[in-house]
């Protein structure tokens, strides 16, 4: 039997989605591992004791990719339509969570990979 072809029509509109995710993250993931290799290979110190930060935001058609390495954060501020007044309102929403070496999870989450979290000193101690 031959599937609806508004079903079909839809399964293709989600293989493309799926498709365009697939190359929309894998740049963004891209973006961060070129980054890192940049650095290290131009790096004038050990940049391997070094923290780090890194946000991209980036929008394709209707939808918001975000990636986000270290304690930086992106937001979204939108307007909101108030019909009660003429003054606009704005609504902002955190898109990404810090990567904080205070915080539990994340502390867990950097010696469970090998690495450690101590402040660095310099050559008085």
């Amino acid at each position: 039997m031959e599937p609806d072809p508004e079903e079909k029509d839809e399964n293709y509109k989600n293989s493309i989605l799926a498709r365009d995710d697939r190359i929309i993250t894998n740049a963004l993931y891209n973006s961060v591992i070129r980054a890192q290799y940049e650095l290290e290979k131009n790096a004038v110190f050990n940049v391997h004791l070094s923290g780090t930060t890194f946000t991209s935001v980036f929008f394709s058609g209707n939808l918001l990719y975000t990636a986000n390495v270290g304690d930086s954060r992106s937001i979204l501020i939108s307007q909101v339509d108030d019909n009660q007044s003429n003054v606009p309102r704005l609504r902002v929403k955190q898109l990404t969570t810090d990567h904080k070496p205070d915080s539990q999870k994340e502390r867990d989450r950097i010696i469970n990979m090998g690495g450690r979290v101590a402040q660095a000193q310099d050559f008085r101690g």
